[in-house]
């Protein structure tokens, strides 16, 4: 986010509450707390914050390394039946 000021009223960051948000629910920027003198470029009604459910990552080195095991144990236990 891109914001104009006096050099000596650079914020390092901009707060924003997110405690009362639920699911789906949007902060625009325009509908940000800025400190005295700053303001932001662009468009006033970007999104700044969305809050979006989790989800759930695989990660695909995990799948064939579990499908590996797998194949390997049913090698050894065909192996030991024989």
């Amino acid at each position: 986010m891109q914001v104009e000021c006096a050099p000596d009223q650079i914020p390092e960051a901009i707060a924003v509450d997110v405690s009362q948000l639920h699911m789906g629910d949007t902060i625009y920027v325009h509908q940000l707390v800025l400190p005295e003198g700053v303001t932001v470029l662009g468009e006033p009604d970007r999104v700044a914050v969305s809050i979006l459910p989790p989800q759930l990552i695989v990660e695909p080195e995990e799948e064939a390394t579990e499908t590996e095991a797998t194949e390997e144990g049913t090698k050894a236990t065909a192996e030991a039946e024989s």
